[in-house]
C-alpha cells in the first residue's frame, strides 16, 4: 500500500498525472482489501494530497474528511492532523480564508505534537499560500523560510519547487 502511495506521488512529480491517479486508486483498493487501519489511513491521506496537488478541491476535501473520520475512529492522531490541513486547503479554495488559516495552524500544531516533520514543508507552503490570500505576506515568507530550513535538515525535497514558486 505504502509503495503504491509513494509511487503515485512520484508519478505526479514526474509529470504523469493520469498514471499517478491510477496508482493511487490501486493503492486504495489494496488498502481497503487488507483493511489494516494504518495502511488505509495512509492511502486515504496520500489520495487527499494527490488531489490537492491536482487542484481538485472537492475530491481532496472528500478524502481529507474520510481520513479525519477514520483516524478519529482508530486513534491515528498524525493522519488526523495532516488531513485537517488538507481539508483547510479546500476551505481556502472555497474562499473561507480565516477558517482555513486557523485550521491549518491547528493542524500544524497537532502534527508537531506527534514529533514528526514529515510533509511539514508542504503544509507550511499551504499555510503560506493561505496567508498570502489574507495579505499576511511577511508571516507567509517566514513560514517558507522555516520550510526550507526543514528541507535542508531532513532532505525531504519533493515540494521544494513549490516553495520557490511561492
Amino acid at each position: 500500500v505504502i509503495m503504491g502511495c509513494h509511487a503515485a506521488w512520484a508519478l505526479w512529480f514526474l509529470g504523469q498525472p493520469d498514471q499517478a491517479l491510477n496508482r493511487i486508486k490501486e493503492a486504495l483498493a489494496l488498502a481497503r482489501e487488507l483493511a489494516e487501519p494504518h495502511g488505509l489511513a495512509h492511502a486515504l491521506f496520500f489520495a487527499a494530497i494527490l488531489h490537492q496537488l491536482r487542484r481538485e478541491e472537492p475530491v481532496a476535501q472528500e478524502y481529507a474528511e474520510a481520513v479525519i473520520s477514520f483516524s478519529r475512529e482508530h486513534g491515528l492522531v498524525m493522519y488526523q492532523a495532516m488531513a485537517a490541513i488538507v481539508q483547510a486547503w479546500a476551505l481556502l479554495k472555497q474562499r473561507r480564508t480565516e477558517q482555513a488559516v486557523e485550521q491549518m495552524r491547528q493542524g500544524l500544531a497537532a502534527l508537531q505534537a506527534t514529533g514528526t516533520e514529515r510533509v511539514r514543508p508542504h503544509f507550511l507552503a499551504l499555510l503560506a499560500e493561505a496567508l498570502d490570500t489574507d495579505r499576511q505576506i511577511e508571516e507567509g515568507l517566514r513560514l517558507l523560510e522555516e520550510a526550507q530550513a526543514i528541507i535542508d535538515r531532513n532532505g525531504e525535497r519533493y515540494y521544494q519547487a513549490e516553495l520557490y514558486r511561492l
